[in-house]
């Protein structure tokens, strides 16, 4: 009788790995709804992140915990032997995308349509629905019971 050999498991995303750690370690918490949306749209978003965002003081300090948060777990990761980027910033690039967050965040604070979209140079159509729309209506999709980040006021 053969044994069939022992199944690898497969590396979690690393975008996971963080969100995770972001809500174990209770990082939304501080931030109101349209400061959280914000902030999870950079699992989600593609583009080019601006140079500089105005941004809530809050939602600017979560974004720089954010960010050390992503490195932290890209070193503990490389001390584990996990093969990962060498860089932490190229790491950090590669899991978080801020391209998206000023028009989230304005989106989710009730903002008109209008508006939202004169954050945002990614309303291009590409095989799918406008980069602006990805962000906002993938934001259910993550593990959390507040109607809220689907519905803005």
């Amino acid at each position: 009788q053969s044994m069939s050999p022992p199944q690898q498991r497969s590396q979690p995303r690393p975008e996971t790995q963080v969100l995770n750690e972001l809500i174990t370690r209770k990082m939304l918490t501080p931030l109101d709804v349209a400061e959280a949306a914000a902030l999870l749209s950079s699992f989600v978003s593609k583009g080019q992140s601006p140079a500089k965002l105005a941004l809530t003081p809050r939602l600017e300090e979560a974004k720089e915990d954010l960010k050390e948060l992503t490195a932290e777990l890209m070193h503990l990761q490389a001390e584990a032997g996990v093969p990962l980027a060498k860089d932490a910033t190229r790491y950090v690039d590669y899991v978080l995308n801020w391209a998206m967050v000023e028009a989230v965040y304005a989106w989710a604070s009730g903002e008109p349509f209008a508006a939202v979209c004169s954050l945002t140079s990614l309303l291009e159509v590409s095989r799918g629905p406008p980069s602006l729309v990805v962000p906002i209506v993938s934001l259910p999709s993550f593990p959390d019971s507040s109607p809220s980040l689907t519905h803005p006021p």
